[in-house]
Parts: structure tokens; sequence; C-alpha cells
């Protein structure tokens, strides 16, 4: 014989073990297709991770590159630099011992003429 009882919210309910076995398994189902959407999402949210993992490694990889390129330039430019102040000075230096000899020579020729 079967256990028979009334359910307390509605008294003209009938609960046999068979109807709470039924709704058991039907919250069971509920719940199972519930974790297989839950999982399914935390799998896309994975996946989802996972590339952004990557782009942002690639991204890094590529940032590494254009620092070091920036690097090597930015050396160029300081050397390039100090040539040019190199240079300069030389320049100034040695323009002004020949306005001097011009100017040496521009006098005595003028001493000599008058």
């Amino acid at each position: 014989m079967a256990d028979i009882w009334y359910d307390e919210s509605n008294e003209n309910t009938l609960v046999t073990n068979e109807n709470l076995h039924q709704d058991t398994q039907r919250i069971m189902d509920e719940q199972d297709q519930g974790i297989e959407i839950i999982s399914a999402a935390l799998k896309r949210t994975k996946q989802i991770g996972e590339a952004i993992g990557q782009e942002v490694d690639d991204q890094n990889h590529l940032l590494n590159d254009i620092t070091r390129k920036v690097d090597k330039t930015n050396d160029r430019i300081v050397n390039g630099t100090t040539r040019i102040e190199n240079v300069s000075s030389k320049a100034t230096t040695g323009g002004l011992w020949i306005t001097i000899i011009i100017l040496f020579v521009v006098i005595v020729v003028l001493l000599i003429l008058l």
C-alpha cells in the first residue's frame, strides 16, 4: 500500500510517493538543464578569456618590437646629434682661424701698400 497524504497548502490535493518522485525528478531535470546552460556559458567564457590572453600576448610582442626599434632609433639620433655638435664645433673654430688669417693677410697687404 502506497503512502498517501494531503498537501498542507491545499487540503484537496492528494500526494503520493509516485507524485513526489515525479516532482523531484522534474525539479532535478530542470536543475540539470540550468547546469548545462551555465556550463556552456562558462566554456564560452573560458574560450573568450583564452582568446583575449592570446591577443594580449601578441600585442605585448608587438609593443616589445616597437620599443626595441624606438630605442635603436633614439640611440642613432643621439649619435647623430653628437657628431653634428662635433662637426659644428670644429667648423666654428676652423672658420674663426680662417677669418683671422685672412684679416691678418689683408692688414699686411694694406700696410705694405700704404
